[in-house]
């Protein structure tokens, strides 16, 4: 139990960390941060997404593990909310990036990296729906909530 909770705060460190690198990074080598289609706009891309994405995402998911002996829709809450979090983030992260891209004429969409980004987050959307609608709200068979269980667990890393 020890060890488990070293790796914790172990990896809570890292990503404090890393949020605060990439946030430094953009906010004082690149120019800041601002909501005006400059590359300030564009430096929340990189932060949005590593908070949604890396850090509040692997919280979900740790969300399970740390607070187990907690109740069960207490832990679904915060869970599914973490999630929801990180959804925010990435969509507000691809508002940014986009808003620039259009500002600067430049072109959306020209890049493996975009293409694979926004699958990513259209598929995290589509999972997070599916999740939501099968574990937080009551009336769905449990047989159906079984047979999804193990996708969702498996699509989560």
């Amino acid at each position: 139990m020890i060890f488990f909770q070293l790796l914790v705060l172990t990896s809570q460190l890292v990503g404090i960390v890393g949020v605060s690198l990439i946030g430094v990074w953009m906010g004082r080598y690149l120019g800041g941060f601002a909501w005006d289609g400059s590359s300030q706009q564009f430096n929340l891309h990189p932060l949005l997404m590593t908070i949604g994405l890396i850090f509040l995402y692997g919280e979900a998911i740790l969300s399970y593990r740390v607070f187990r002996n907690s109740k069960k829709i207490y832990i679904k809450c915060l869970h599914g909310f973490l999630h929801l979090l990180a959804f925010v983030c990435a969509v507000v992260g691809l508002k940014a990036v986009f808003d620039n891209h259009n500002h600067e004429n430049l072109s959306n969409m020209y890049s493996l990296h975009s293409w694979v980004g926004l699958s990513t987050v259209i598929l995290f959307g589509l999972q997070l729906l599916i999740g939501c609608l099968s574990f937080l709200f009551p009336g769905l068979p449990q047989s159906v909530k079984a047979s999804y269980l193990p996708t969702d667990r498996k699509s989560v890393v």
